[in-house]
């Protein structure tokens, strides 16, 4: 249990995944980064299941045009059920 940073292998300099464990279980928010910094995934867990608002699958390159990047916010977005309060 607690505050869990992962660096990526190849470059120990970068996060990978930043999160919190209680008892074996992500819990809170957890975020996941490509090797480039940008966020990939990113959300909040309560006993493992995500909850709220999720950035999924982020693509790792920045998009051509304002179009582009609108899609990519919008695909990128998934809403679970409502977190439960603490």
């Amino acid at each position: 249990s607690g505050r869990i940073v992962r660096f990526f292998l190849h470059d120990t300099t970068r996060v990978e995944v930043e999160g919190v464990l209680e008892e074996g279980t992500w819990a809170r928010e957890l975020t996941v980064y490509h090797p480039s910094g940008g966020i990939r995934d990113q959300g909040r867990l309560v006993r493992g299941v995500k909850c709220g608002a999720w950035i999924e699958d982020r693509p790792d390159r920045a998009p051509g045009s304002i179009y582009e990047e609108v899609v990519q916010e919008v695909e990128g977005l998934s809403i679970y059920p409502d977190c439960p309060s603490p």
